[in-house]
């Protein structure tokens, strides 16, 4: 059995893992075996030298700033039983790094590439195509020493509005991120404004970042093409509401996050 393999035992199989995942599936956070919590964490410490291994490429390749983690046991258990189809040798977000950078989207796509091009194979996901439960970042998921690594590439907003949104998640239920009401939804957070009417203002908000993001790759096509060839007074008047509505966007956003004390 998967329990008595040794502590001195380098790596576990693919098999002995996906069996460890049905186990801690079934099990629960609270029902897991010392035994197979001490796998669990095998398991996590085993993709250590990877995730420093891809940090320090990133760092010293593109020369930003890179954070890093790994999973708990417990969030770890949580998706296995969120995610009852996936085997736990397939889960590419044991590790992960992370690069948050005052950028467009343009930039965020070029700094995307770049990563591609550092490791060859890497598959990406494009979560602002794709958002989940209003969290918007592109992931590009590598593999170095057969472990798997993911690379969260964030822009300032994207990253202020999931970090807000972990920070409610450890306070009401982590479920938010899945679609889930909040605990108690009609608890009071302030004056008047139940925890779910604050938490729909939330999914408001990263709507309204991806509006200034959009807005932002539209004025940089437009300004672009009007350096090229002699814009109409009607194409400048546009390019100058779009400008507008980008700056309103833009401003309403931070002052929101503002208001939260996550600015300043």
């Amino acid at each position: 059995m998967d329990s008595n393999i040794s502590g001195d035992t380098p790596d576990l199989s693919r098999s002995q893992i996906n069996r460890l995942g049905r186990r801690l599936r079934k099990a629960g956070t609270d029902g897991i075996s010392d035994a197979d919590r001490d796998l669990l964490e095998r398991l996590v410490a085993s993709h250590g030298p990877a995730l420093a291994a891809v940090q320090d490429q990133l760092m010293q390749t593109l020369g930003v700033r890179v954070t890093s983690r790994t999973k708990t046991t417990g969030t770890l258990i949580e998706k296995l039983q969120r995610n009852q189809s996936m085997a736990l040798s397939r889960m590419q977000d044991i590790a992960g790094a992370r690069l948050v950078l005052e950028m467009t989207r343009v930039q965020q796509d070029q700094l995307v590439a770049r990563i591609v091009e550092l490791f060859p194979g890497a598959e990406t996901m494009d979560r602002r195509a794709q958002p989940s439960h209003g969290y918007r970042a592109v992931h590009v998921v590598v593999q170095v020493d057969e472990r798997f690594v993911e690379i969260q590439v964030r822009t300032v907003l994207q990253d202020l509005w999931a970090q807000l949104t972990e920070r409610l998640g450890d306070a009401w239920g982590r479920g938010i991120r899945y679609g889930d009401p909040p605990d108690d939804p009609d608890a009071l957070v302030g004056s008047g404004t139940t925890r779910q009417a604050f938490f729909d203002g939330l999914l408001h908000q990263a709507e309204r970042i991806d509006a200034v993001e959009s807005i932002a790759v539209d004025l940089l096509e437009l300004e672009d093409f009007y350096r090229s060839t002699t814009a109409t007074p009607e194409n400048l008047r546009r390019l100058e509401e779009l400008k507008q509505r980008h700056r309103s966007l833009e401003d309403e956003t931070r002052e929101f996050y503002r208001a939260l004390g996550l600015l300043n």
